[in-house]
């Protein structure tokens, strides 16, 4: 739960400043957004976080009985 509350006050944070950023510097992370997305491998990453929700889901239910 804390995970997720740093995660969209991070995002939020990051979404202001793009926000306030001039038009210039703008065009520039957006190329360098789209650049890094290509690289990056983010289907396996959400997979590899449904995984270990399930997991942890699993243990969870263990540790009732």
């Amino acid at each position: 739960m804390i995970v997720a509350a740093i995660f969209c006050m991070t995002f939020l944070l990051v979404l202001v400043a793009y926000w306030i950023m001039p038009t210039e510097k703008m065009q520039a992370v957006n190329k360098e957004l789209k650049s890094l997305l290509q690289v990056l491998p983010v289907s396996k990453i959400i997979k590899a976080l449904k995984k270990e929700k399930k997991k942890d889901e699993s243990d969870d239910t263990s540790k009732e009985e």
